[in-house]
């Protein structure tokens, strides 16, 4: 099963709705797997809506 970080890391950016969807899970699901992946200082969250992953470049 594929997580946020792998989805992540396959997107490159994405916002939570766009996580959700793809994972096929609730956007609260996605929105807990994100604060728990900023609090490892993995992800950096845009001024802009959405989310990038802060050591791992995209491609």
């Amino acid at each position: 099963m594929e997580t946020v970080l792998h989805a992540l890391k396959a997107m490159g950016k994405a916002n939570s709705v766009e996580l959700a969807a793809r994972l096929d899970i609730s956007r609260e699901e996605v929105l807990n797997e994100l604060w728990e992946l900023k609090k490892m200082a993995l992800l950096i969250k845009r001024v802009t809506p959405g989310f990038w992953l802060s050591k791992v470049k995209p491609g």
